[in-house]
């Protein structure tokens, strides 16, 4: 027997159908616990008949389901090239779901639960994959920048084009971090790859002052520098963020204390020159 049956009813429906309360109702003679899950919930149509769903469900079985009713949208809805409502719903399904398990059913619960923690980490692994290729394309854009022969013209740039890398990152990473932390965290993580930069900068930026080759020389060694250094500030920021993903919220969770995020970037950020 299970210990627990989501029910799932598509929103955009006319009417609740005759086999979803049938469902409830064979559910209720065994005593097996339900959540009434209401999918496709991507506007104010689907919320009155989730309403009304909910108040026909309730006449007859309001005791059994307990108020377990959950309105989800699972995957991004494209209402047209505009707008996009964006998936919604799932945390508070896993939660009423973990609170609607029977005693007697731990087991049973720690494998919901278990489950929750792969898909997770699938959702962890496919951010940092896209996070990825923006490192990819940022290293691509600091080295056209590095390889610039005018002295000096190259390092404002490059910082741009890093700050832009890691908003970009925080993107992919679906991060609503508050504006004024970010600008800190950005300034910390700035301050501490200055010192890598800073290094092959003055060298390359000397070398681009003497004629001919030189000229020639110093954006080479500028141009790597600035791709290898994107790279690294890329790819520990990735860790970084990966290190604050909450595995239980799918989603990542900075420390009020924003010292906590760069000291966590100071560990992981490594740049041999």
């Amino acid at each position: 027997m299970k210990s627990l049956i989501q029910v799932c009813i598509k929103a955009s429906s006319d009417r609740v159908e005759d086999r979803d309360i049938t469902l409830i109702r064979l559910l209720a003679d065994q005593k097996i616990p339900a959540v009434v899950v209401f999918t496709r919930v991507t506007g104010n149509a689907e919320k009155e008949f989730v309403k009304e769903a909910q108040r026909i469900i309730d006449k007859e079985y309001k005791d059994f389901i307990g108020g377990a009713y959950v309105s989800v949208n699972s995957v991004p809805y494209e209402i047209d090239e505009n707008y996009v409502v964006e998936v919604k719903g799932l945390d508070t399904l896993t939660e009423v779901t973990e609170e609607r398990f029977p005693e007697g059913k731990k087991s049973a619960k720690n494998a919901f639960i278990k489950a929750q923690r792969i898909k997770m980490r699938k959702r962890l692994e496919a951010m940092k994959s896209d996070a990825a290729t923006v490192v990819h394309f940022a290293s691509a854009a600091a080295g056209t920048a590095g390889a610039s022969p005018i002295p000096g013209s190259d390092a404002p740039i490059i910082a741009a084009i890093q700050s832009t890398m890691i908003y970009k990152i925080n993107t992919e990473f679906e991060l609503d971090a508050d504006k004024s932390r970010m600008t800190s965290v950005l300034t910390g993580i700035m301050g501490v790859t200055a010192l890598a930069q800073v290094g092959k900068t003055v060298v390359s930026n000397a070398l681009k002052f003497i004629p001919g080759a030189g000229t020639l020389v110093g954006g080479a060694i500028s141009a790597a520098t600035a791709v290898g250094i994107t790279e690294a500030v890329g790819h520990a920021y990735i860790a970084v963020l990966e290190k604050f993903f909450d595995m239980d919220e799918g989603k990542v969770i900075f420390p009020e204390n924003s010292d906590r995020i760069i000291s966590a970037f100071k560990d992981v950020f490594s740049y041999k020159k």
